[in-house]
C-alpha cells in the first residue's frame, strides 16, 4: 500500500513537472554533473575578440570557478586560416588582437577550445550575424512626480524579422555645477507596456533582452528609473541615448537563462535553474552581436 502511494505521488510530481514546462519557452536542460569547460563568447564587428574559458560542475555554480590557461582556442571562418586566441593573465581571458582579425558580419564563424592535455575533449560552437534592427524612439518623456521615463518605441519597419532577438541599453549624462557632461550612466529599466515574456532585464549584463516577435511592432513602450538624487531636468542632460543591438538567438536564450538565475538569486529562490547552452559537449556560449547608438530629446 505504502509503495502504490509513493508510486502515485512521483506520478503526480512528473504530471506536474510536464505541465510547468511545456507552458514554458523551450530552453536546454543540462543536469549532468561532471565538470565541464565552460566557454562565452561573442562577436561584434570591429571589436577585439574576446573568450572566457572555465570549468564549472553546472550552469549556476559561481562560486567554484577555475579559469585554466592551458588551453587552445581557435576562431574557423570560411575563408582564412584558424585564427588562435592568446591567453591574457590579467584579464583571465583569450584574445585575438584587433590587428590580427576583428569580425566581420557577412563572415560565419565557428569556435573551438579544449585544454591542452585533453584534446579529445572538444567543445564547439558556430554563429552567423545579423542585420541591426531599425528601432525607433518615438517619445521620450520624463515623468517628474516618479522620476521615471517612459520611452514609446516603434520597429523602422512593420514585417516579420528573420532574427527578432534585440538587447537595448539605455543611458543618460549628468550635468555638473560647471555645465559639463558626464559618462553614459545607466538607467534602470523598470517595466514595459507589453507580454512580460517580451523583456528581460539582465543584472549579469546591464542589458534589456527583447523578444520583438511578442510586441506590437508599431507601438510598444519601456519605462526606466532614474537614480533618486536626480530631482530636476537641470541635473540630466537634454538627450537620453541607447545601443539597439541584434543579437543571435543562442546569445538571447542563454543570456535569457542567465537573467532568470540572477534574478532568483537575488529573490532568495533556490530552485534549481533550467539551463541554455549552444556549445557543443560544455556550458557557455558562442554568439553574435551588431549594434548602432542613437539619442533623443526628453521632454
Amino acid at each position: 500500500m505504502q509503495y502504490n502511494r509513493h508510486k502515485l505521488r512521483n506520478l503526480i510530481y512528473i504530471l506536474i513537472l510536464t505541465i510547468f514546462v511545456s507552458c514554458s519557452e523551450r530552453v536546454e536542460l543540462n543536469l549532468e554533473n561532471d565538470e565541464k569547460l565552460q566557454i562565452e563568447c561573442t562577436l561584434v564587428p570591429g571589436k577585439e575578440i574576446t573568450a572566457t574559458l572555465s570549468t564549472v560542475s553546472n550552469f549556476a555554480d559561481i562560486e567554484n570557478i577555475i579559469y585554466p590557461e592551458n588551453a587552445r582556442i581557435y576562431l574557423l571562418t570560411q575563408i582564412d586560416a584558424p585564427f588562435e586566441f592568446k591567453y591574457d593573465e590579467e584579464s583571465k581571458t583569450y584574445k585575438i588582437p584587433v590587428k590580427v582579425h576583428t569580425p566581420r558580419s557577412d563572415w560565419k564563424y565557428e569556435i573551438r577550445a579544449y585544454l591542452k592535455d585533453m584534446p579529445e575533449n572538444e567543445l564547439n560552437a558556430k554563429t552567423i550575424f545579423y542585420n541591426t534592427t531599425a528601432v525607433k524612439i518615438k517619445d521620450a518623456i520624463w515623468d517628474k512626480t516618479n522620476n521615471k521615463l517612459q520611452l514609446k518605441t516603434q520597429l523602422a519597419f512593420a514585417s516579420k524579422l528573420s532574427n527578432p532577438y534585440l538587447k537595448i541599453n539605455t543611458f543618460y549624462k549628468e550635468v555638473n555645477e560647471n555645465g559639463d557632461l558626464s559618462e553614459l550612466v545607466p538607467l534602470n529599466f523598470v517595466e514595459n507596456t507589453e507580454n512580460p515574456l517580451s523583456f528581460y532585464n539582465n543584472q549579469y549584463t546591464d542589458g534589456i533582452y527583447v523578444n520583438i516577435d511578442r510586441v506590437d511592432y508599431s507601438n510598444f513602450s519601456m519605462v526606466f528609473n532614474y537614480p533618486e538624487v536626480i530631482t530636476s531636468k537641470e541635473e540630466i542632460s537634454d538627450y537620453i541615448y541607447f545601443f539597439t543591438n541584434a543579437i543571435s538567438e543562442p546569445l538571447y536564450r542563454y543570456q535569457v537563462a542567465r537573467a532568470k538565475h540572477v534574478n532568483s538569486i537575488n529573490g532568495g529562490n533556490s530552485d534549481p535553474v533550467i539551463t541554455y547552452t549552444n556549445i557543443n559537449n560544455g556550458f557557455g556560449v558562442f554568439g553574435s552581436s551588431v549594434g548602432k547608438l542613437d539619442s533623443i530629446k526628453v521632454k
